[in-house]
């Protein structure tokens, strides 16, 4: 089994293209010298439009959500991305009505560049226990949430490899590198 400490670490700068590294005894924390020439944020950018647009290019299956207060354009996945499966893990008929399901589609646009470093390491599945979460401070006024409450972040909990193995986050990793 892979260490799953350095594979998350390997997540955490997928996205940086021309960073600065910065090293501190054994962490090291990349930072974009110019954040508006990364990926990232050309994502973080995408209107409804354009976001929707972008997913049907790159061939991601998914449902328009109803209207969700703090999410920009709420979706729900309806396969795969990539050849990688995104889920709670519940059953289908509840994936369908659970609110945490939920994802803003800029998310998932994040979530296909990221299948590149997960199938690399041999991942099909990635179990997450929640995409959107209602705030108890509903964004009423028609600003995006930040994080759960704009479904714009996952918890995961689990990567099931092709080989059958799991790596579960709170049995696997650490709280540190190596």
């Amino acid at each position: 089994m892979r260490n799953v400490s350095v594979f998350l670490f390997c997540i955490a700068v997928t996205l940086a293209g021309g960073a600065t590294t910065y090293k501190s005894g054994r962490n090291r924390a990349s930072f974009p010298s110019d954040v508006t020439s990364t990926t990232a944020y050309r994502i973080a950018q995408l209107d409804r439009k354009t976001c929707l647009s972008e997913l049907g290019r790159r061939q991601i299956a998914y449902k328009l959500e109803d209207e969700t207060p703090g999410v920009r354009t709420p979706i729900r996945l309806n396969g795969p991305i990539g050849r990688i499966r995104f889920s709670t893990g519940s059953s289908e008929s509840e994936r369908e009505r659970l609110p945490y399901e939920i994802l803003d589609c800029r998310l998932v646009v994040a979530l296909d560049e990221w299948t590149q470093v997960l199938e690399a390491h041999g991942i099909s599945e990635i179990i997450f226990s929640s995409g959107f979460r209602p705030s108890h401070k509903a964004v009423a006024d028609g600003t995006d949430g930040k994080r759960h409450s704009g479904a714009l972040a996952l918890d995961v909990h689990a990567f099931r490899l092709r080989s059958g193995e799991e790596l579960v986050v709170e049995r696997d990793f650490h709280g540190r590198l190596d």
